[in-house]
């Protein structure tokens, strides 16, 4: 579903066309104060890429600054809606949260293609408290070696379904280890919109 806060238990059927989401869009600057941007975020964005392929020209040409917040993996995807980003918000996802391996070699051609783009990205590192230091150390080096200047969130995981939250050295340990692997801008933020009741 597509959701609209024009109302706030109007819900638009998917899948929409391109002019009908430009037009639902449009509801949302009638007012004084502009949006930032329009955000594309998921579950993953990128598996909708041919919809993006086709939605974010016409959504620039009305006007739109477009953020993508992305899994930072589907690096291929990337290559073909980049053009159209202002703002790219990369996850990297460690071990140690998603039980899942084998994503460093995609999120380093996804961070190459972003960092040479036009778009102000910036990488969101997810972590509990079963994350490590090598799979720390591994990420800090990896932002470090690409792209030294960008900013870097460590994000402290939500609980669920077994994944506990890092205690607060943790985050300490680990924001201090990113630092001194060479990277400039190194910030600890929650999920905000959990603490504002939104899931």
């Amino acid at each position: 579903m597509v959701q609209s806060t024009s109302g706030p238990d109007r819900k638009e059927t998917n899948p929409v066309t391109v002019s009908h989401l430009s037009n639902l869009l449009e509801t949302y600057r009638t007012g004084k104060v502009k949006p930032h941007s329009l955000s594309f975020t998921g579950g993953e964005p990128l598996l909708q890429a041919e919809f993006l392929r086709s939605a974010l020209p016409r959504l620039r040409r009305d006007g739109w600054r477009i953020y993508l917040e992305t899994s930072g993996d589907r690096w291929r995807e990337l290559s073909g809606v980049l053009p159209h980003l202002e703002f790219i918000a990369m996850d990297i996802k460690l071990p140690s949260v998603t039980s899942q391996s084998g994503t460093w070699q995609a999120h380093k051609k996804f961070l190459e293609l972003a960092v040479k783009s036009r778009a102000e990205t910036f990488v969101k590192i997810v972590v509990s408290r079963t994350t490590n230091e090598t799979e720390m150390r591994r990420a800090a080096r990896l932002v470090a070696t690409l792209a030294p200047q960008t900013p870097v969130i460590l994000q402290p995981a939500t609980p669920y379904a077994g994944v506990r939250a890092p205690q607060p050295e943790q985050l300490w340990h680990w924001q201090t280890l990113a630092l001194a692997a060479g990277l400039h801008d190194v910030r600890v933020i929650p999920q905000v919109h959990l603490l504002m009741g939104q899931r």
